[in-house]
């Protein structure tokens, strides 16, 4: 029922958007996932939506896409297919707004690139097989430098590990936000003897 203050939910638009219909016809599941989302009221943070890694770039629907975005938020696109990686699709995310999600995954990545007046990054694991291992100190001081230069911009940095195998996920979000020198707003509250 309550997060720390300051916290916010990033949420990631549905498959049957990005991988079913392939930001086709978007207004209808748009105005259903606000709606639901709408229950976050100001803790609603990013939207991320996740393109499928077997669909070529669709310029036309893709701008059509962007068009049917509410305005004044934040939205973040993983183009998991490299042709979308294109200087059309960046302009286009820069002119509406959104961010281009910086990830790696499996031994692939995208485009590390600021589009937008904040970044979203996702770290799937530095292995060749998705969400496994940890990071060194090395591949997270990389991170960290990179983080420090888009505060420097005056951009909000959102950064997500998802290489949970072993617990390395907090372990590894842990050391980054210590590299980077980004304080914790909270700790745990402790536990009550009864």
């Amino acid at each position: 029922d309550k997060v720390p203050e300051g916290f916010i939910f990033a949420v990631k638009g549905s498959r049957f958007i990005t991988h079913m219909k392939k930001l086709k016809d978007p207004r209808p599941s748009l105005k259903l996932l606000f709606e639901r989302a709408s229950a976050l009221k100001e803790k609603l943070g990013p939207v991320l939506f996740q393109l499928p890694p077997g669909w070529d770039l669709n310029l036309p629907r893709f701008h059509d896409f962007l068009d049917a975005l509410p305005k004044k938020r934040r939205f973040t696109f993983e183009l998991r297919n490299p042709t979308w990686f294109t200087d059309e699709v960046f302009q286009a995310l820069a002119d509406h707004g959104a961010s281009l999600c910086v990830y790696q995954i499996a031994g692939r990545s995208s485009p590390v690139l600021a589009t937008a007046d904040f970044v979203y990054v996702r770290l799937h694991g530095p292995t060749g097989a998705a969400y496994q291992g940890s990071y060194s100190d090395a591949d997270l001081r990389i991170w960290a430098a990179r983080i420090g230069g888009w505060l420097r911009e005056n951009r909000d940095v959102f950064v997500y590990f998802d290489n949970d195998q072993m617990a390395y996920a907090a372990q590894d979000a842990d050391r980054l936000r210590r590299m980077v020198g980004v304080p914790l707003k909270s700790k745990s509250p402790q536990p009550q003897r009864v």
